[in-house]
């Protein structure tokens, strides 16, 4: 979940200049024969790299899913195809043939806000039922329950509360992103909450991204910290984080990436190590109050903190914005396979990085999606397709992008 970075509310609420929906659909599919990329300037952190000419990119249709969705927060595939977006209080489901449904959501504590619902994640599928993962709002803190939802998403047959006491500000939503490792495991990346020695402390669950047992909510065997006598450091696997975003793993290498979004500037992607340390330090202005003017988002006074292998610069630019992201996986993206695709919440746009083991190279926007508008999640299914959800706060649209011979 991403925040407005000025006034601390989702970015969902902003209304960004539209087109008439038929308009949009016919300028993407437009764009879309060609799909073309434009190189965006090379910040810190970026080697430079030349984008694909346009007769090595494939050829890509989009189909308009959904439509009328307001402000889904983020978004998750099953192995059926069918799609599961968070959006409000409700989790609504929609197939590949576009039908709708909802999964009831009885959580405890939920809180009386218009959009408690954040982050969402599916284990792989096992017999037939589904082991939903749901991170929401209370009035005093954010939650990961784990969910056991019938295949036809009816009934939740079974629920659980994983984790709590995740830092949340009254009044303000913090981030809380989930996903399930290639071991298997739940990572929870989490925001600081605006607190100012939570990412630095090793007690507190803010600012880190989490290592747990996707079945009990424990510390995962292996973490970097296991040994610890805290509950809450044992959990951790890296530390130092503004506002973690996306987690997304290499499809080759099985690297963890994640998109840290800054606090006005300087959106960054950490390749994630055990225990590593990524310098975020609030508590280096005041350690009473929240202060980011002049905080550098890698304080390099912290011993051994790691550098971001990509960051937007502490000025506006094309990347400025990153929100969710996904690696593109599948043959049939050719040139683009083992890209990491991530969305723009700030403009219209799917920034592209290329990654050769652990160089970034220059980033791209993929013109055929400009037209998209704001975006919030993406994600791709078992067949490789990439879902993209709009992100203005009203008449949202679900869309899916497939290559076509």
């Amino acid at each position: 979940m991403r925040l407005d970075r000025n006034s601390h509310t989702p970015v969902a609420h902003r209304k960004p200049w539209r087109t008439p929906a038929a308009a949009v659909a016919g300028a993407v599919l437009l764009a879309l024969s060609a799909c073309t990329a434009t190189p965006i300037p090379t910040a810190g952190g970026v080697h430079g790299t030349h984008s694909p000419p346009s007769s090595e990119v494939p050829k890509t249709d989009l189909t308009e899913l959904a439509t009328d969705l307001k402000a889904p927060t983020d978004m998750t595939v099953s192995n059926t195809g069918t799609v599961l977006l968070t959006m409000g209080r409700q989790i609504v489901t929609v197939d590949a043939q576009g039908r709708r449904g909802e999964i009831p959501v009885r959580l405890p504590g939920l809180a009386a806000t218009e959009r408690p619902l954040l982050g969402l994640t599916l284990a792989p599928a096992k017999g037939l039922d589904w082991a939903l993962f749901v991170c929401y709002q209370t009035d005093v803190d954010l939650r990961v329950a784990r969910l056991e939802v019938a295949a036809d998403t009816s009934t939740v047959t079974d629920q659980k509360q994983l984790l709590s006491d995740i830092p949340l500000n009254p009044g303000r939503l913090g981030g809380c992103e989930l996903a399930i490792g290639p071991d298997g495991q739940l990572y929870i990346g989490t925001s600081d909450g605006q607190q100012p020695r939570a990412p630095q402390d090793p007690m507190m669950l803010g600012g880190k991204i989490l290592r747990v047992d996707p079945a009990t909510g424990a510390a995962s065997e292996g973490n970097p910290f296991a040994d610890r006598s805290d509950p809450a450091t044992q959990r951790i696997y890296s530390l130092g984080h503004h506002d973690i975003t996306a987690l997304a793993w290499h499809p080759s290498t099985g690297t963890l990436f994640a998109v840290d979004q800054g606090p006005g500037r300087e959106d960054e992607v950490n390749i994630i190590v055990p225990g590593g340390n990524y310098g975020w330090n609030p508590a280096s202005a005041s350690t009473a109050s929240y202060v980011t003017d002049g905080v550098p988002m890698t304080d390099l006074a912290i011993t051994n903190a790691r550098p971001a292998v990509y960051n937007t610069g502490p000025s506006p630019n094309s990347a400025d914005g990153m929100s969710a992201a996904t690696f593109i996986s599948g043959t049939q993206w050719g040139v683009w396979s083992g890209t990491l695709a991530i969305t723009n919440s700030d403009s219209p746009r799917i920034v592209i990085l290329p990654i050769t083991g652990e160089v970034v190279g220059q980033p791209s926007v993929l013109e055929a999606v400009n037209v998209i508008t704001p975006s919030q999640a993406i994600t791709q299914d078992a067949e490789g397709a990439i879902y993209l959800s709009t992100a203005t706060g009203e008449n949202d649209r679900l869309l899916r992008l497939r290559v076509i011979d």
